[in-house]
């Protein structure tokens, strides 16, 4: 038996398994999806004695339709798969006063804990009716999550409109967007997003593309759940880190609707601190609506929206370039790199070096987007129902770099989702989905160099090309049963998905200088010429099966346990194409139809966790604990070396070739024999996987505000790493294979460990107040890689542990807090009621909003630009320099943007030696920002409103700086040149209706 079948074996036993232990409960039930709710608790006597055959209904009060079960012996009830929105809860019983919650809502991922008391009725038709709490504890689950709420979506001022700003709501979380976001410690790429359910990741890499604004128009999105640790086994999806499940809006019996136009001009902009006395330009104008309502009333219903985006920037960019004296002296020491100096653009104004002068320019940007979502509703009958969305979002994008190219960027996204859901029974429920995820991307760059040249001291001079074109689409199969049965509600399901990824690759030629004298006299330091890739067929297969329990071991102690397999299949080349570099096993490239790498053992994922109510504290307190593994994937991106590996690949260095130079096509001939340099993929790789642990309390303190403290930890496994194989052996100075160059290598063999104290203060929208603060006092640590997709080159190739430090995201102390308050003034507030008409026209329908963040100084390492022949092993990436003991890190005169560090605490090592600084043991500039809205709202008609709305970005104009330069080969080191934007203004209007 080969080890393919035996590993085909391996994942076959065990599927069997997990759906052997799935039949084992088949006499039992189920939590809710992503983009769903349930409804779950105990009825009581007043004795406190259980209450079997009670029947619990919840209405929807948008769409009128009711969900219904019966109590069991033990008193205890669950509705699962439940719609998000509003709800009324009724539990009837004869003899006892049927008890009516109103306006239950319901948010999407939430279990609702609803416990009740009956009393005793003395006539049959008696009632009690009560208000449901706002702001309910999580008593199921001990994850750690936020729901980001329509209010939050709809009023908190977002820069643009995106609303994945807003995923820095969440606990543990970084960053500004689903392109930045980071939880509890993990990378971009650990992230997992969803669409109702569905999956709307990227699919070369995991984050949607930079250029797209929307993605998901913010006019289509009812809320989000955001799970940052701790997830049950029915989260999950190629990724270990958060799950951002997005729920788009639906139709209701009443049509509803808005238009809005929001409006951004430069000239009520702050100037920042590096920006010219004259702003940039930019104009942006946002606008669009939406519009719902019933087809068929109580049966079928229908939600569309459009958003439009409309944009023409400029932005203050700091870059170095060569000076006059510089372009004179090539002319004369090096004339055949002369019309590369030629090609940067003028500096603006001269720095200390005479050989480099400072471009302050305003590269521009035109960007349009459009972005529609169509989604229709319909309730077969009380059983069974069905939803369809479809999501469409145009993106191109023309702008300049920092030296005034010109690029191009075009990116289409497409998601669709088609859902339907049958009840069997009030407790046994399925659901089945299928879901297309499609994006289509290209960015060639116009550019007089024919070269990417690269050098310490001035920008890179990008290198003329068509631009890298991407067209990937996946297709899902999704399959849920839920189910209830006394104590239990188990959850068992699975979902096939299947990657199709067509990719192309331009030429990329790069020439590279390790000094600014090594340029002026035509000392290449290195050269690597890359052809374009053909365009290839990517495929591959995701496989993932779960079963989850959650037992009422008691009315206040429930138990989640869960197991996940997750199968990722090695690729392969649609057309049988793939060249495999293995310098161990084949000694360079590998026999035609060898695999990728060897397949992975399967990935079988335990998690537990535990939630325990105590009566004593009356169901006001809660403690949670939990313990799971969660595997990735990482990036597609990153496992297609064969495919690159198609392209004619070599490159040459000083420490090959003392005398290399340009035209450094002379050496091409030599280099195609000696040093060709495909890219390796580690053969017996493994799937990364974290394991991860944490305990919480949750208070419920007055005034609906809930608390929770909580410790959350995480240890990474078999982390994604990049660096290089093939190097010189610092003794003999000979390669292993003496045929083939430096060779990059991506891996899985990292670790990483991060710890955090997590504090929240919350209180969902209730009486016109909403307010959400989240803190987490962390530290992260690892070797460099994060997570999928990222990692730092070592500096030493043969010492991965040297480049153990501080993780390039280790924010200690992060804190936002966002808040919406509607001033207490008007008709139906609490001052001011019955108010003439004109005086609450003036002071009635004021609303506030805003959002604040802080952050302390994000690290970074202090590296130096050292030839190749310099070093023992002939790799001069990531070079870091020596400390000068005794000398003060920092300048005389304390931290500026001027001079963050002192040059002069640095030292280039000597020759033949490494440098002995650590990685990532610098931090930059803490910051911290506020932005800011205020609403005024005018009653059109009795259901019709207009709004008037001014917003304001870093509303206090609070610089906020980056990290500095921080290569000491740069007569810059030190010194920040670049800062986010000064405040800025926005000004909308809005009907809705």
């Amino acid at each position: 038996m080969t080890s393919f079948q035996l590993f085909q074996q391996r994942n076959h036993l065990a599927a069997l398994s997990i759906w052997a232990l799935c039949a084992l409960w088949l006499a039992g039930p189920l939590c809710a999806q992503v983009d769903r709710s349930r409804i779950a608790g105990t009825v009581m006597d007043p004795s406190g004695a259980m209450v079997s055959g009670a029947i619990v209904t919840a209405t929807s009060i948008e769409t009128n339709e009711p969900h219904t079960v019966t109590t069991g012996s033990n008193g205890q009830y669950e509705i699962p798969d439940l719609p998000i929105g509003h709800y009324t809860v009724s539990i009837a019983k004869p003899g006892f006063k049927t008890l009516q919650m109103e306006n239950v809502q319901l948010f999407a991922g939430e279990t609702r804990t609803i416990d009740a008391h009956l009393e005793i009725a003395s006539l049959p038709s008696q009632r009690v009716t009560v208000t449901a709490e706002a702001t309910p504890l999580d008593r199921t689950s001990p994850e750690a999550a936020t729901v980001v709420q329509s209010q939050e979506i709809r009023e908190i001022p977002l820069n643009g409109r995106s609303w994945s700003g807003l995923v820095q709501l969440a606990p543990m979380a970084t960053g500004t967007d689903t392109r930045s976001a980071r939880f509890a410690g993990r990378a971009p790429d650990d992230n997992n997003l969803t669409l109702d359910g569905v999956d709307i990741t990227g699919i070369q890499e995991h984050p949607q593309k930079a250029n797209q604004n929307l993605t998901i128009s913010t006019e289509a999105i009812a809320e989000f759940h955001v799970q940052s640790t701790l997830f049950t086994a029915d989260s999950g999806g190629a990724a270990a880190g958060g799950q951002i499940n997005i729920v788009t809006k639906s139709g209701t019996n009443q049509f509803h609707g808005a238009l809005f136009e929001y409006l951004r001009n430069s000239t009520v902009d702050a100037r920042g601190p590096f920006d010219p006395s004259v702003l940039p330009p930019l104009h942006r104008n946002q606008f669009g609506g939406n519009l719902g309502g019933p087809i068929r009333r109580d049966r079928t219903f229908f939600f569309f929206s459009y958003e439009g985006l409309r944009q023409a920037q400029s932005n203050t960019s700091i870059a170095f370039v060569p000076s006059q004296l510089f372009r004179t002296q090539i002319a004369q020491t090096a004339p055949v790199l002369s019309p590369f100096a030629q090609d940067f653009p003028r500096g603006t104004s001269p720095t200390s070096d005479p050989y480099v002068d400072q471009l302050t320019s305003s590269p521009r940007t035109r960007y349009q987007e459009n972005s529609y979502m169509g989604r229709v509703d319909h309730y077969f009958n009380d059983r069974t129902s069905m939803y369809a969305h479809f999501d469409f979002d145009d993106s191109p994008e023309h702008s300049q770099d920092n030296l005034l190219f010109d690029e191009q960027t075009l990116e289409r996204q497409i998601n669709f989702a088609l859902q339907l859901q049958h009840s069997f029974s009030p407790s046994i429920v399925n659901e089945a989905k299928f879901g297309l995820n499609r994006s289509d991307f290209n960015d060639p760059v116009v550019s007089p160099a024919q070269y990417e040249i690269d050098s310490p001291s001035f920008a890179a001079l990008p290198q003329r090309s068509p631009g890298d074109r991407e067209i990937g689409t996946t297709f899902a199969g999704i399959d849920t049963l839920s189910m209830v049965k006394g104590r239990h509600t188990i959850k068992i399901g699975g979902e096939l998905r299947r990657i199709r990824l067509n990719q192309g690759v331009h030429e990329q030629d790069v020439v590279s200088f390790a000094t600014t004298q090594g340029f002026l006299t035509n000392q290449v330091d290195s050269f690597s010429f890359n052809s374009a890739e053909p365009f290839v067929g990517f495929r591959r297969w995701y496989v993932f099966l779960y079963i989850q329990d959650e037992i009422r071991l008691s009315p206040t102690l429930i138990l989640n346990a869960g197991l996940r397999h997750e199968y990722y299949s090695v690729p392969t080349e649609a057309h049988g194409r793939g060249m495999v570099f293995d310098l161990y096993g084949c000694h360079g490239f590998c026999p035609p139809g060898t695999p990728f790498y060897s397949p992975a053992p399967a990935n079988l994922d335990p998690r537990i966790g535990l939630a325990w109510a105590p009566a004593r504290f009356k169901s006001k307190t809660v403690f949670r604990t939990g313990f799971g593994v969660y595997h990735g994937d990482g990036q597609n991106d990153d496992l297609n070396a064969p495919l690159e590996d198609l392209e004619t690949r070599f490159s040459l260095n000083s420490a090959q070739i003392p005398n290399l130079s340009f035209p450094v096509s002379n050496f091409f001939p030599l280099a195609s024999v000696t040093s060709i340099t495909p890219r390796a993929l580690q053969r017996d790789r493994e799937d990364g996987y974290e394991i991860a642990y944490g305990f919480s309390v949750q208070q419920q303190l007055p005034a609906q505000f809930v608390l929770q403290l909580g410790y959350f930890g995480s240890e990474g496994r078999q982390l994604y790493l990049h660096s290089y194989e093939n190097v010189l052996d610092p003794l003999t100075r000979t390669r292993p294979l003496p045929n083939y160059g430096q060779i990059d290598i991506k891996y899985n063999e990292g670790t990483s460990n991060y710890n955090a104290m997590q504090v929240s203060l919350q209180r969902r929208f209730f009486n016109g107040w909403l307010w959400n603060l989240q803190y987490a006092w962390s530290h992260s640590l690892n070797e460099g890689g994060v997570g999928g997709g990222e990692s730092a080159f070592p500096e030493i190739v043969s010492c991965v542990q040297c480049n153990y430090g501080n993780s390039p995201d280790d924010l200690r102390h992060h804190l936002v807090i966002d808040s919406v308050y509607e001033l207490p003034y008007g008709r139906g507030k609490r001052f001011g009621a019955s108010a003439p008409g004109w005086i609450n026209a003036i002071f009635g329908g004021w609303r506030l909003s805003g959002l604040v963040s802080a952050h302390s100084g994000p690290p970074f390492s202090v590296t130096v630009t050292r030839p190749a022949a310099n070093l023992p092993d002939g790799n001069n990436v990531a070079q870091r320099p020596d400390y000068i003991p005794g000398v003060a890190l920092i300048p005389s005169g304390g931290q500026s943007i001027a001079a963050w560090l002192n040059r002069a605490a640095f030292a280039v090592p000597a020759k033949g030696k490494w440098g002995d600084l650590g990685r990532a043991n610098f931090f930059g500039p803490a910051g911290w920002n506020m932005d800011a809205a205020l609403e005024k709202s005018f009653p059109l008609t009795e259901r019709a409103r207009l709004s008037v709305r001014g917003e304001a970005f870093n509303a206090l104009n609070h610089p906020q700086f980056g990290n500095p330069i921080s290569n000491i080969s740069n007569s810059a080191f030190g010194r920040i040149t670049g800062a986010g934007a000064a405040r800025q203004l926005q000004a909308a209007m809005r009907i809705d209706f």
